[in-house]
């Protein structure tokens, strides 16, 4: 485990331990979705146990890891802070795929919504709408791999370079995309 000046969460993270249905790591335990919480502070679904904790969490995401009878099996939880944050923004795309009836594999895949924060910890839209998010599912589809896109093949937001995005999957099937934005 890193946890680049989260001092507490370290010191958290020998004790403390969620229930199924606990906390963002307990939630995507048990429902198998994943999570993108902006300002966890603040947020209800981020359980906290230090009041005066320094570090100002600016986003918590989970990411469900392998499945056992619908359940994620781990779960990666990311957090970034103010003062050190992970990315320039962190997004979690919703997507429904087309399934190749013969194979149970995904042919296509459709964004069709996303939750956007920034390194601020603010939800935030861009002006580019989704065609880039669109052409980086293509791509995941096509490789059935990570995909770390710059701007030079792929129009990006403004003052994003790279993106680097990974599939999230039920089975074989991809039903949401985490990106990275820097």
């Amino acid at each position: 485990c890193w946890y680049a000046g989260l001092p507490s969460f370290q010191f958290m993270n020998r004790y403390v331990r969620f229930p199924k249905g606990g906390g963002v790591p307990g939630h995507i335990w048990k429902t198998g979705e994943p999570q993108l919480v902006p300002d966890p502070g603040n947020s209800e679904a981020f359980v906290r146990t230090f009041e005066n904790d320094p570090a100002h969490l600016t986003a918590a995401a989970g990411i469900p890891i392998g499945s056992t009878a619908g359940f994620a099996e781990s779960v990666l939880l990311l957090l970034s802070s103010r003062q050190f944050p992970l990315a320039r923004s962190l997004e979690l795309w919703q997507c429904e795929a087309e399934i190749h009836p013969e194979s149970d594999h995904a042919t296509a895949l459709c964004v069709t919504e996303h939750t956007v924060v920034s390194e601020t910890g603010d939800e935030c839209s861009d002006s580019t709408g989704s065609t880039w998010r669109q052409n980086i599912a293509n791509r995941i589809v096509r490789s059935n791999m990570i995909q770390l896109v710059d701007g030079s093949d792929l129009t990006l937001p403004s003052g994003v370079q790279i993106v680097l995005a990974f599939p999230i999957y039920r089975g074989t099937v991809p039903v949401a995309l985490f990106a990275l934005s820097f």
